[in-house]
């Protein structure tokens, strides 16, 4: 697998999060490129679904 390419699509994806783009329609995403089986780009969307879902875990453990 090529490394640079999953990393540019798990940028791509933390930038789209931060545009308002859901985890939900990230989800998608991901689906539709495992048909295509663009598996580069579904390691690297998987990879930031994953630190998004782990940050906001963190964030409500340090709050309670």
């Amino acid at each position: 697998m090529n490394k640079n390419v999953i990393n540019e699509y798990w940028l791509m994806a933390l930038v789209d999060f931060d545009d308002g783009i859901s985890i939900k329609e990230m989800e998608k995403t991901l689906k539709l490129y495992e048909r295509e089986e663009m598996y580069e780009a579904c390691a690297g969307i998987l990879k930031a679904i994953k630190q998004i879902k782990n940050e906001r875990k963190d964030k409500k453990i340090s709050r309670s």
